[in-house]
């Protein structure tokens, strides 16, 4: 490995409780490991109040809904060009590639914001906190 590339990596300061278990020979990479994520999860809690906020959850219901009305329209789009007497052209596969990767997105941001909220990272209006 090129050794310039390892001693030129940015270094970040870390959280100070972190950064005191560097120094400790006697913490092990897993207790590390475990501590580091306790950190980052609770950096993440902090980002995503101040760039999220409160989510009321109808808007994940209508993002769910745009999501499978997205979804149930890629596949229409592509059954309807079953229909046609010859191969569908360049313009119908990137119509039908468009909406794909427009269903997948949505998908992803649901399953995200989903996950999100499982994690304790964003809060859910009206919702009662797990116990």
């Amino acid at each position: 490995m090129d050794d310039d590339y390892l001693e030129g990596r940015p270094r970040r300061a870390v959280n100070a409780a972190l950064e005191a278990l560097l120094g400790n020979s006697y913490v092990t990479a897993p207790q590390f490991i475990q501590h580091m994520d306790g950190v980052v999860a609770e950096e993440a809690r902090v980002l995503y109040g101040r760039f999220v906020g409160e989510v009321d959850p109808r808007e994940l219901v209508d993002l769910a809904r745009m999501a499978s009305a997205t979804r149930a329209r890629y596949v229409g789009t592509a059954l309807a060009m079953t229909q046609a007497k010859s191969p569908p052209g360049k313009p119908e596969i990137e119509e039908l590639r468009e909406l794909r990767e427009r269903a997948d997105e949505l998908d992803r941001a649901l399953d995200t914001i989903k996950r999100a909220a499982a994690e304790g990272l964003i809060t859910l209006k009206g919702l009662a906190a797990d116990r």
